[in-house]
C-alpha cells in the first residue's frame, strides 16, 4: 500500500478473469454461473475502483486487471489486505488460448490461493496489476457433463492450465457435483486443476455422488462488480469434496476480507482450496465479510514556512479533519484547501470521504507585497542529475509584479554552492523555489507523475540548503509548477527541473 500522494483522479480498469465462452457458439450454456453470462461489458478505457479513484487505501489493496485482448473486458476488485481475489470470469482471445494472470514481477498468480500483499505493487503506482498472457496453436479442452448443462469448451496453449468451469449443479435424482475426472469410469482419477498442466487435447468427465449437503451463501451486501445480486446462492456438495468459490463481489466502500463458517464472529475463515464439507442435515452457510475502506488523505503544502500536515486515513463515508494549522506565509493570506493544483474546487470539510485523495493548500498574495519593489539577483535552473544551469527569464517575470522597478537579471551563476555562498552574504535575501516539469499531453496521470518526481527533487534541494545552513523561512512558494510543452516551447529545454529565484525585497 502506498502511504505517498494519491491523486483523486487516479482510477482504474477493471478484471474478471479467463476463458472461451462467445467464441463457441455451439456451446451454449444457458445455466451455469448466469451472472457471468449476464454482466454487461465495461467499455475498455472505463476507470473504475470501487465507483471513485485513488487506487489502493490503508487496509485494502485495488486490483485491476489487464486483459491484453481477452474479452469480455476485465473489472477491478477491492480486496482486504490477506485477502485473495478469487475465481474470475472467463475470457476469450481466439485463436489464442489463455495462459493465465502474472503479476507486476512477470509470476504466474493463482487467483484462488495467493493473498494480497503490499509488496505486489512493484511499480508503486497504488495498484496491483495482473496482466493476461495468450499463446498461439492451445489445445482444445472439452467437458462431458451427461445429463448436465453443457460447459464451454476451453482453448489452453502448451504447458498452460485449464481454469476450473463453474459446477454443474445437481442432479435430478439428488446427486450432487463431485469433480472432473480424466475418463469416465467412476474409478477414474480426477484432474488436478492446481497442479496438471496441458500437453495435448483433453476431454474431461462430470462425476456425481449421492451422498451431498446443502450450501448457501451469504454475500452481506456484496453485488457482482456489476451491482446484480448473486443469483447462485445454494448448492449441492457431495459430502467429503470442495465447495467452490462463487466468484468475486463488491460493495460500495467495503473491500472484501473472506469467506467464513461462522455468523458475526468470522472466527472461522474457509479455505475453498483446502476445506472439505462434512456431513449434515441442516443447510451448511458461509459468509462473506467485509472491512470498511480506510483511505489515505494527504496534505500538499507548497511552501517550506508552512508546516507540512500528517497523513490521515479516514474511514469510508467520514470526514477528514481540518489540519490544526496552517502557517500565514509573509505577505500572503491563507485560502484553503483545494482538490486539484488549478485551485478551482475549495475541498468541503463536513463532505465524506470516498477515495484516496490529496488537498493542496492555497495562499493568495496580499497587496502589500505586490506594492513592494524587488530586485531579482539570480534564476538558477538546476536539472535532475544534479547539475546547474543559468537562464536569462527578464521578459518572463509573472504578470503580478510586472509593474516593478530594479528588476535586475545577474550574470551567470551556474552551482547550487554559488547559490548557497550568496545567500549566506547576504541574510536579507529570500530564495524562491519550485519544481518544473514539462508535460507534453494533458493528462492528470502524466502531470501527477511529473509532480511526485519534481516535488522530491525541489525537497532534495531543500535539504541541501538547510544542512549547508540556509534557514527554511527564507524559502518561498516552494512547490510544483507545471509547464505546458506546447505552451511554453522556449522552456522546453527545462524538462525536469528546480527553480532558484534569489529576490531581494528592497522597499514597500
Amino acid at each position: 500500500m502506498k502511504n505517498g500522494i494519491s491523486k483523486i483522479y487516479f482510477g482504474l480498469a477493471l478484471s474478471a478473469l479467463v476463458f472461451a465462452s462467445a467464441f463457441f457458439a455451439a456451446c451454449h450454456n444457458p445455466i451455469v454461473e448466469r451472472w457471468w453470462a449476464e454482466d454487461p461489458v465495461p467499455p475498455p478505457t472505463e476507470i473504475i475502483v470501487d465507483g471513485n479513484g485513488g487506487g489502493s487505501g490503508h487496509n485494502f489493496a485495488a486490483v485491476v486487471f489487464i486483459a491484453a485482448g481477452g474479452v469480455p473486458a476485465p473489472q477491478a476488485l477491492n480486496i482486504a489486505w490477506g485477502g485473495v481475489i478469487g475465481r474470475l470470469r472467463p475470457m476469450s482471445n481466439p485463436p489464442l488460448g489463455f495462459l493465465g494472470w502474472f503479476d507486476e514481477n512477470g509470476n504466474l498468480w493463482d487467483v484462488e490461493t495467493r493473498q494480497v500483499s503490499e509488496s505486489d505493487d512493484v511499480n508503486e503506482d497504488g495498484f496491483i496489476t495482473l496482466r493476461a498472457r495468450w499463446l498461439s496453436t492451445p489445445y482444445t479442452v472439452s467437458f462431458v457433463t451427461g445429463p448436465a448443462p453443457a460447459i464451454p469448451d476451453q482453448l489452453i496453449p502448451h504447458g498452460g492450465r485449464i481454469i476450473q468451469p463453474v459446477n454443474p449443479g445437481t442432479l435430478d435424482d439428488g446427486r450432487g457435483f463431485a469433480g472432473w475426472r480424466i475418463g469416465s469410469e467412476p474409478n477414474d482419477e480426477l484432474w488436478d486443476f492446481d497442479r496438471w498442466t496441458v500437453d495435448k487435447d483433453v476431454t474431461l468427465y462430470a462425476s456425481w455422488k449421492y451422498t451431498t449437503r446443502n450450501v448457501e451463501f451469504r454475500a452481506n451486501g456484496g453485488t457482482r462488480p456489476d451491482r446484480s445480486l448473486l443469483n447462485r446462492t445454494n448448492v449441492v456438495v457431495p459430502v467429503g469434496g470442495l465447495i467452490q468459490n462463487p466468484g468475486p463481489l463488491v460493495r460500495v466502500g467495503y473491500s472484501l476480507a473472506g469467506w467464513f463458517s461462522d455468523d458475526g464472529t468470522f472466527e472461522h475463515p474457509w479455505d475453498f482450496s483446502d476445506d472439505e464439507v462434512e456431513a449434515g442435515d441442516t443447510t451448511f452457510y458461509l459468509y462473506a465479510k467485509w472491512v470498511v475502506n480506510e483511505y489515505i488523505v494527504s496534505f500538499a503544502v507548497r511552501s517550506a514556512a508552512a508546516p507540512q500536515p500528517p497523513v490521515q486515513r479516514v474511514r469510508h463515508g467520514t470526514r477528514a479533519v481540518v489540519p490544526a494549522e496552517v502557517a500565514t506565509l509573509p505577505g500572503a493570506v491563507f485560502l484553503g484547501w483545494f482538490t486539484n493544483l488549478n485551485f478551482d474546487t475549495l475541498w468541503d470539510f463536513n463532505k465524506e470521504v470516498t477515495s484516496n485523495m490529496t488537498l493542496y493548500a492555497n495562499w493568495e498574495t496580499t497587496p502589500e507585497i505586490i506594492v513592494r519593489q524587488i530586485r531579482i539577483i539570480n534564476v538558477s535552473f538546476i536539472d535532475f542529475a544534479g547539475d546547474s544551469v543559468t537562464y536569462n527569464q527578464q521578459h518572463a517575470v509573472p504578470p503580478a509584479i510586472s509593474n516593478l522597478s530594479n528588476l535586475q537579471i545577474a550574470n551567470n551563476i551556474a552551482t547550487l554552492a554559488e547559490v548557497v555562498g550568496i545567500l549566506s552574504q547576504n541574510p536579507t535575501f529570500l530564495l524562491q523555489l519550485a519544481g518544473h516539469a514539462n508535460r507534453v499531453t494533458q493528462s492528470p496521470s502524466e502531470e501527477a507523475d511529473l509532480e511526485r518526481v519534481s516535488r522530491a527533487r525541489a525537497d532534495a534541494i531543500v535539504e541541501e540548503l538547510t544542512a549547508k545552513g540556509i534557514d527554511t523561512e527564507r524559502m518561498i512558494n516552494v512547490g510544483f509548477n507545471p509547464r505546458n510543452l506546447a505552451q511554453d516551447a522556449e522552456h522546453a529545454s527545462l524538462n525536469r527541473c528546480v527553480e532558484l529565484v534569489i529576490i531581494e525585497i528592497i522597499s514597500k
